[in-house]
């Protein structure tokens, strides 16, 4: 009467041994599959949802800071007819400027999908480029970035571009006519922003 259960028992054994051999192939497997993986500075990297890590990419944007002279703005301007245009002209050395510079990067935030271009231009010597790449990096300034070939601003600086004191900021219509500017405060500006981007072209 005991024999058969005894032989069970010893086949249970033995199918519990063969499947437990199982167990080791499969997590020896797993290190190799880490292994493959991408590394945590590889883009684009994503989360066990596979969403991406914006924060990750964001950081690996490198901020173009382009030389450029009042021909070479009007040039940018006349290639993004059809958009409304906001022009920053600023410099590190100007603190209302820097003050103001977070609410330019905002307003491309909020309103590029609707067709706001946002060209900032900084009067800096040439010679502090790196300085105002920095800047312009930790502001999240991922849009047009020109420095004026002036060297420096000044007078000559300012007559060419045709603009007073900084900080100075210009918004131009989808048909590329200057409708508002500002030297110093801009109050109204994001009304005007919302106002020029209701227009058709």
């Amino acid at each position: 009467m005991t024999y058969v259960p005894a032989t069970r028992f010893l086949m249970a054994i033995v199918v519990v041994t063969s499947l437990s051999g199982c167990l080791p192939d499969q997590n020896d497997s797993m290190p190799a599959q880490v292994a493959q993986s991408p590394s945590s500075d590889t883009l684009p990297v994503s989360s066990a949802h596979g969403t991406p890590k914006v924060e990750v990419a964001a950081s690996a944007t490198e901020i173009m800071l382009v030389p450029a002279d009042e021909k070479d703005l009007d040039a940018l301007i006349a290639k993004n007819k059809g958009k409304v245009i906001f022009i920053d002209y600023w410099a590190t050395f100007c603190g209302p400027c820097k003050k103001a510079f977070p609410h330019t990067v905002d307003l491309h935030k909020k309103h590029q999908a609707e067709g706001l271009v946002v060209i900032s231009i900084d009067f800096d010597l040439l010679e502090d480029e790196a300085k105002v790449k920095d800047f312009l990096q930790k502001q999240g300034a991922t849009f047009d970035n020109l420095i004026s070939k002036y060297d420096g601003g000044g007078t000559d600086a300012n007559d060419a571009f045709g603009i007073g004191p900084l900080p100075h900021l210009r918004l131009y219509d989808r048909q590329g006519k200057l409708r508002h500017k500002w030297e110093g405060k801009a109050e109204g500006l994001d009304a005007k922003v919302k106002e020029l981007l209701a227009e058709k072209e």
